[in-house]
């Protein structure tokens, strides 16, 4: 029985392993925007602990109603 798989097919797994530690730093550089507002929700809902909940409920409300409509 002849191997049909072409030899190139190989080399392109040993990429991917590579591309690991460059999608780990694309995915660092993409989060950079949200720690700001991360820490001002954080720094808010520590301020503030009631309307946090309550943002919190509301959120649950709503994502619990759109589940449950499909």
């Amino acid at each position: 029985m002849t191997n049909r798989i072409p030899p190139h097919l190989r080399a392109s797994r040993q990429t991917d392993q590579a591309s690991e530690p460059v999608f780990q730093g694309l995915s660092d550089q993409a989060g950079k925007p949200f720690e700001h507002w991360m820490r001002q929700a954080e720094s808010y809902v520590r301020r503030r602990p009631v309307a946090g909940l309550a943002a919190a409920m509301c959120i649950g409300i709503i994502s619990g109603w759109v589940i449950k409509r499909k």
